[in-house]
């Protein structure tokens, strides 16, 4: 009875682990999928981006790095 239920528990830890290496398994193949998506739009070479509009005035470390004439602030 006692080597019965041994291994019954074996079992069970087995089978958590192959359901934990399922998850694992899915989660690697999304971020696969993710990357070989961002690899096809910079393969295609069309990639827009949003930029913003330089402030007038604009002065700082962090506040936007480019001033109104398109150069770095300091």
């Amino acid at each position: 009875m006692i080597l019965t239920l041994a291994a019954v528990n074996a079992n069970a830890l087995d089978m958590g682990s192959v359901v934990k290496a399922q998850v694992v398994l899915g989660q690697v193949t999304q971020v696969v999928e993710k990357y070989q998506e961002i690899q096809e739009v910079l393969d295609a070479g069309t990639i827009d981006l949003d930029v913003a509009e330089p402030i007038e005035g604009a002065s700082g470390k962090f506040l936007l790095p480019l001033d109104e004439s398109v150069e770095l602030t300091a």
